[in-house]
């Protein structure tokens, strides 16, 4: 708040974004009971002994691991401190959901065209991969989308159907981010809120517009 300003009969108090976020801040901890502050204090808790768990197995892999997969199995592993770390921090900060949901969103992307190449390189690459597989098909009548499609045909492991599922992993990985990019984007501009789409309220729209000025009357 800044003080000693005056319009007419009333003073004029100006609330900052900053001055918003620790008063929303501290109302979300002054409304939890007994059990919620225990169930925060465990989730917490559990994100945090995530993240060690990950940087030791940092330390372990760039001791032990070859070069050449080690960036592979760091990035595969850092899925749950990630995502866990990002929960806390929407959990304790809800205003930050749509950062911490994209961000979480976005690694788990990468991970999955990650974990694809890591698979291959365990196999001895792409021909390797290739030879030994050169014999069986795949399955594509899968869950959740073509599991009721049991008369889809199997298809053979190619290179070319390696590449088009490396491509599928890769195109999901990278519209991912560019899409939460624009989200971001389209909310700085106003353009976009998370609140929208869960059905919030037109408060909850005012409440990211500027700075807010409050009038009382003296």
């Amino acid at each position: 708040m800044l003080p000693g300003l005056s319009v007419g009969g009333g003073s004029l108090a100006v609330e900052t974004p900053d001055d918003r976020n620790s008063n929303l801040f501290v109302l979300s901890l002054s409304g939890l009971d007994t059990f919620g502050i225990i169930l925060y204090s465990v989730l917490t808790f559990m994100a945090v002994v995530s993240l060690l768990v990950f940087l030791e197995e940092c330390v372990y892999i760039y001791r032990k691991v070859p070069a050449n997969k080690k960036s592979l199995i760091v990035w595969v592993n850092g899925a749950a401190p990630v995502i866990s770390t990002m929960s806390c921090l929407g959990m304790w900060i809800p205003r930050a959901v749509m950062f911490t949901d994209m961000t979480s969103a976005c690694y788990f992307a990468i991970v999955v065209f990650k974990f694809l190449i890591m698979m291959l390189e365990e196999l001895g690459g792409d021909e390797a991969f290739l030879k030994r597989s050169s014999k069986h098909k795949l399955r594509i009548s899968t869950w959740p989308c073509c599991c009721c499609c049991p008369c889809l045909p199997h298809v053979a492991i190619t290179r070319r159907s390696l590449f088009l599922l490396k491509l599928g992993s890769f195109q999901f990985a990278l519209l991912k981010v560019v899409f939460s990019i624009l989200s971001i984007v389209l909310w700085t501009n106003g353009n976009f809120d998370v609140a929208d789409h869960a059905g919030g309220s037109r408060q909850a729209q005012e409440r990211d517009n500027g700075e807010r000025v409050h009038f009382s009357r003296g």
